[in-house]
């Protein structure tokens, strides 16, 4: 299959309409100023983890595929450093992927970029020697789990067949492949013996006193591209430090709710520790959720917060481009007019689950709650506690421990509920529900359905969207339903940008796109 959509068609002049309304220009002569919180440094791709440090890659590297205008205010995936590419279904339900790249294509000391420099950079990442925090991007990729088991990079199945053509094996029908995996920042291509050159539309022009300029490069394959002449990002500790003259702020998931803002891959839960004495019965767990005041909680947060209605956020989208969770709709009744129908509802599946005096509670024993020791936290865990105890006559017994401590405290399995988040690395459902599948290391709470493995591992093999998704919602909801997580509330982004400036671009998992701002004025 070739690409039929291309990225110079959406930069046509934008036709004649009435006097009094904008006109926008292009970029060539804009200066951005970006203001971004973290260090004044250029991460490595395979590295990434801050937002800003992948806006900055995003911006110095350019992938097999990309974001672009759809011509209708969003955005669509479309040809990068891939020419065209084509897709072929193989009997025993893998995929092969053939991309061609573009002719002339440079790095910034003016080599030119091959195959091999996509080859040589996947096979790093998924190199356990590397250590890599976003290696598991690769996991479709055939092989990836032999190199993680040998170390033996050369295993993943992705080969170039010349200095044009790139061969990559999926172990499975990926429909997220091409928009996740060929556009994220971790997989940006690199070259073997100077890891630090670009191959974006950018590069660096000067760096000091904590601060980025990005210039057009010189050496970039579309000579043609009109965006912003220079992007400046100056860097902070925190955006209350950010200058007034920034013509573009980025906030912190869930910070300071701001005009702007995007659903952010992020849902604060209760990890449910199925292998807990206490919580072994369903019906309790289910009492245990249908009590929480979500939308209470969620401005105890503070910020940029809402209620979770389920635990894929809103901002993930379906193989047709649409919300997954509008697709799949509310899991979770957050209506206040419902509330006092749920506790109703709890206080019976607590009669159910066999609690119905003081003895049976007290067989129940400790119930702890284990979370990270921070003003916000605390102030969850307090709620939480006081509304069991009041609604359920349940007693928590909270565990706090130091932030940095969280990840082995969870490892360790000694707790009964958690408070933690639950972060989709990629554009796609299956970066929240993969997490809980029997076998994932990120299933602290020790879930056991080999249902919702079957689930998963069906979606995972549909040659349907429809069907597909249609799996991952019911898997969604069966999670739900067994007690497996408690989704609260989920974390919005928030920006700031200059009112006459449009174009910004967002992949839905927190990387903003500055390749297509224009300057709009009035005549």
């Amino acid at each position: 299959m070739k690409i039929t959509t291309k990225v110079t068609a959406l930069l046509l002049t934008l036709l004649m309409v009435l006097s009094l309304s904008g006109c926008r220009k292009d970029g060539t002569s804009l200066s951005l100023r970006i203001g971004l919180v973290g260090e004044c440094t250029v991460p490595d791709p395979a590295m990434v983890m801050t937002d800003s440090e992948k806006i900055l890659v995003n911006h110095l590297y350019e992938n097999l595929m990309k974001l672009a205008p759809n011509g209708e205010g969003g955005s669509q995936v479309t040809s990068g450093l891939a020419r065209s590419y084509r897709c072929e279904d193989e009997l025993d339900g893998t995929q092969t992927y053939t991309f061609t790249l573009r002719d002339g294509v440079k790095w910034s000391n003016g080599q030119l970029l091959t195959a091999g420099d996509f080859v040589y950079a996947w096979r790093r990442l998924a190199d356990p020697a590397t250590q890599s925090p976003n290696a598991s991007l690769l996991s479709v990729v055939a092989g990836y789990d032999q190199v993680r088991k040998k170390g033996d990079a050369s295993l993943l199945q992705v080969t170039a067949e010349d200095e044009h053509t790139l061969v990559v094996k999926l172990n499975c029908r990926c429909p997220y492949f091409l928009s996740a995996v060929c556009t994220d920042p971790a997989t940006m291509p690199l070259y073997a013996e100077d890891t630090t050159l670009t191959n974006g539309a950018y590069c660096i022009s000067e760096q000091r006193d904590g601060q980025l300029t990005l210039s057009v490069s010189s050496q970039y394959y579309d000579s043609k591209y009109t965006g912003p002449a220079t992007l400046v990002f100056p860097f902070y500790t925190d955006t209350a430090e950010l200058p007034e003259d920034c013509d573009f702020v980025l906030g912190q998931p869930g910070g300071t709710a701001w005009d702007n803002a995007d659903p952010y891959p992020r849902t604060t839960v209760l990890l449910v520790n199925q292998s807990a004495p206490s919580l072994k019965n369903e019906s309790l767990r289910q009492a245990l959720s249908l009590v929480i005041d979500r939308d209470a909680l969620s401005e105890l947060a503070g910020g940029a917060y809402t209620a979770a209605d389920g635990l894929v956020s809103s901002g993930i989208l379906a193989e047709d481009g649409t919300s997954f969770r509008e697709n799949n709709g509310a899991l979770i009744d957050n209506e206040e007019k419902h509330y006092q129908d749920n506790c109703v509802a709890a206080q019976q599946k607590i009669v159910d689950a066999g609690l119905n005096d003081a003895r049976s509670m007290a067989s129940l024993g400790t119930v702890t709650l284990l979370y990270a020791k921070n003003d916000s936290n605390e102030q969850i865990v307090t709620a939480l506690q006081q509304t069991w105890q009041k609604t359920l006559g349940i007693t928590v017994t909270p565990l706090g421990v130091a932030e940095a401590d969280m990840t082995a405290a969870l490892e360790k399995g000694e707790f009964a509920l958690a408070l933690t988040e639950v972060t989709g690395r990629y554009n796609d459902a299956t970066a929240f529900l993969n997490q809980f599948h029997s076998t994932a290391a990120t299933n602290y709470g020790h879930y056991r359905s080999s249902a919702y493995n079957m689930l998963l591992r069906v979606a995972a093999t549909s040659s349907s969207d429809e069907a597909r998704r249609a799996y991952l919602e019911d898997a969604e909801r069966l999670l739900l339903e067994n007690g497996g997580v408690i989704p609260l509330y989920g974390a919005n982004c928030c920006y700031q940008m200059r009112q006459d400036l449009t174009g910004l671009l967002n992949n839905g998992v927190g990387v903003y796109d500055f390749h297509y701002i224009r300057q709009v004025t009035n005549q």
